[in-house]
Order: structure tokens, then C-alpha cells, then sequence
């Protein structure tokens, strides 16, 4: 499944949920203003949002990853120069008699200490209208944002730097040129994607399309968003888990924190440095943190880092799930993934939160 099929279940799924009330939301208005903000950021490509609605795409299928034919060589964790660590892996109670076994493959690629690039939104903020939650970066193929977003708030702003234009339907907007910082750009105000109150402001700076999107906020104070981006990175939030060990030398492929819904959600990916861009490679190995993994969990039961857990190999996709209190999580590759299943277990084992 890529990102296109990801896209289709994710609006049908939106669509379904559209009228459920997040938790201490209380309103009408905040639930329609939570549907708003998730059909933007679902219209961004964002993929991770599947966690937030509780499609069990990021697991039970590969919402990023194909199980295409893919052959490799191991690797030498010395001649990596990396060093492994061996957690707690324990077989416990024999699989159902319904089970079926788990195929396994060699590792291809080294575990060592993760050594990715902490994704950093390109532009730093000066000004941010009042109101708004504090803001998470996140990564999907073509695209860097940061993202201000709860589900305690009718405002929502969405600032990106893209390859190509924003994939929006601004036709039920009006529009007009403008400048941001002396470059030429055009502001939409109006219905965006179908729903209105929308302001949309778009530009093109260095060879990339950079663009402000927001709701419940007026058209001055994206504008005045917008101009006050400047040139630099800017510093990038806290993740929420830590990760003592991942397959040498990758990096962060997709990244999405959801503060939608109860908590905060994640959808994470690591891939190789080669395969970036590639939505269908196997070189590649996620994370999903969501409580509600618990009663999605499935498959033969193996104890992860001392805490119950499952491994299960289901539509292409072999997946840990790790069952410890207060902080459910799923580790995942393709079949044809680059890591063996004992070190897919180490990978789930190195995974805690951040406190």
C-alpha cells in the first residue's frame, strides 16, 4: 500500500469519524473545527494521520511500505563499526494451534546506536498569533512542516516547504497576489478542500513552494505568520520515546506527532539513506505509538524488554507489538524488511518514553 491507497482509506475513514467528539472537545464547533484541521493535514500528505483515526494502517498493513521483491547481503556489525545491545527477548506459551509462523529472514543492515538527523522544520518562526498549541515537525516524501494543532483548539496553522504545490482545492476561495518578503505569493481566503473559514497563502522560495495554512485565524495574522519566517532551521521539538538502538546509518524517512486526539500520537519511520524518497522500499523499519494498539495486537506471544508482547506477520508487514502500561507501541518492517526477526524484537525492546 502507498501513500495514494493510504490517502483513500484515510478520507473514507475521516469522512466516518467527521462527527465523533474528541475527548474535553464539548462543542460542535470543536468537532467540526478537529474534522477541518485533519482534512488539511490529511490533504498534506500526511500519512501518519491514520493513527489518529484509528485506521490500523500503520500496522496491520504497510502505510508507507510494499513487500516488493528485494535482495540483499549482511552486513558485519563490525565492520560497521556499530555495537549491539541484547535486551530481553523471551519466547513464552507455545503459539496457537492457529497461529502461523512468523517468516523470518537474515538481517541485512547493522543495529547500533541511532545516528538519524532530527527532522528540523527549514524556516523559524518570529511571530505566532495567540491561541495556537505549540508546534511539532513533521516528514512525509516531498515535504517538511510544523504544525500547530490540539484537539482543545478551533485554531489550527499548518506551515510547510514542499517540492511541489500544496495538493489543496482552493476553487471555493477567493484569491489575490500579494508579497511575503518581497516574493510574489497569492493568499486564498474562503471554503479550502470544501470547508470554509480557510486562509491559504503560497509561494515559491529557492526552487521550493512554501505555504501557511490555517483555520480559525484571520487572514492578517497568516500573512503576518508568514513574513515573519525567516531563513533557518528552526529548532525541532522533543520526540516522544527515545531510541537506543536502529539499523546503522538510517534516517528519518516520515515523522507525524498527532495532538488530535486523547495524547499525543506517533507515526515514525527510518529508512536508508538511499531509499528517502522511495515509498515502496523495504529498507525501512516504523514505529506507532497509540493506546489503542492494546486491542489491536495480535500473534504469538514472546515477552519484549521484560513487558508482554506479540509478534505477528500479517499484509506484508512483520510487527512487534509491545504491550507496556501506559505506553503501547508497535516496531515494524516489511517482510522483506532488513532486519531478522530477533533483531526487529531488539529494535521494539530499545523503544521507552521520553519520561
Amino acid at each position: 500500500m502507498n501513500l495514494d491507497d493510504l490517502d483513500r482509506e484515510v478520507r473514507d475513514s475521516l469522512h466516518a469519524h467527521a462527527q465523533e467528539a474528541p475527548d474535553g472537545s464539548g462543542t460542535l464547533d470543536a468537532v467540526r473545527a478537529r474534522s477541518r484541521r485533519l482534512r488539511v493535514r490529511h490533504r498534506a500528505g500526511m500519512a501518519g494521520i491514520a493513527a489518529a483515526v484509528a485506521v490500523a494502517v500503520a500496522v496491520g498493513t504497510p502505510y508507507v511500505l510494499t513487500a516488493a521483491r528485494h535482495t540483499g547481503h549482511a552486513l558485519n556489525p563490525a565492520a560497521q563499526g556499530a555495537t549491539t545491545t541484547t535486551p530481553t527477548i523471551t519466547a513464552t506459551s507455545p503459539p496457537a494451534a492457529t497461529s502461523a509462523p512468523v517468516p523470518d529472514r537474515a538481517s541485512r543492515v547493522a543495529l547500533g546506536a541511532p545516528a538519524f538527523t532530527p527532522v528540523a522544520f527549514p524556516m523559524n518562526p518570529t511571530f505566532t498569533p495567540a491561541g495556537l498549541p505549540k508546534p511539532t515537525e513533521g516528514k512525509t516524501v516531498g515535504q517538511v512542516r510544523l504544525v500547530y494543532s490540539s484537539a482543545n483548539s478551533n485554531k489550527f496553522l499548518m506551515a510547510s516547504v514542499n517540492d511541489t504545490t500544496v495538493p489543496v482545492d482552493p476553487s471555493g476561495a477567493t484569491h489575490k497576489s500579494t508579497t511575503v518578503n518581497g516574493h510574489p505569493a497569492t493568499i486564498y481566503t474562503g471554503s479550502i478542500d470544501g470547508q470554509s473559514g480557510g486562509v491559504l497563502i503560497e509561494w515559491k522560495l529557492h526552487g521550493k513552494w512554501v505555504a501557511v495554512q490555517a483555520h480559525g485565524l484571520t487572514s492578517s495574522q497568516v500573512k503576518q505568520y508568514a513574513n515573519g519566517l525567516v531563513e533557518r532551521p528552526h529548532t525541532p521539538g522533543a520526540l516522544t520515546f527515545k531510541l537506543t538502538l536502529a539499523p546503522h546509518g538510517y534516517q528519518v524517512a516520515f515523522q507525524e506527532f498527532d495532538q488530535e486526539s486523547t495524547g499525543t500520537e506517533t507515526v515514525f519511520l527510518l529508512s536508508a539513506p538511499d531509499q528517502l524518497g522511495d515509498q515502496g522500499t523495504d529498507d525501512a523499519v516504523g514505529l506507532v505509538i497509540r493506546p489503542s494498539l492494546e486491542t489491536e495486537a495480535a500473534g504469538t506471544p514472546i515477552t519484549v524488554g521484560g513487558y508482554p508482547a506479540k509478534i505477528n506477520e500479517d499484509a506484508g508487514q512483520v510487527t512487534v507489538y509491545v504491550l507496556r502500561p501506559n505506553f503501547v507501541y508497535a516496531v515494524h518492517e516489511p517482510v522483506n524488511g532488513p532486519l531478522s526477526n530477533a533483531d526487529l524484537i531488539r529494535v521494539a525492546a530499545a523503544v521507552s518514553p521520553t519520561s
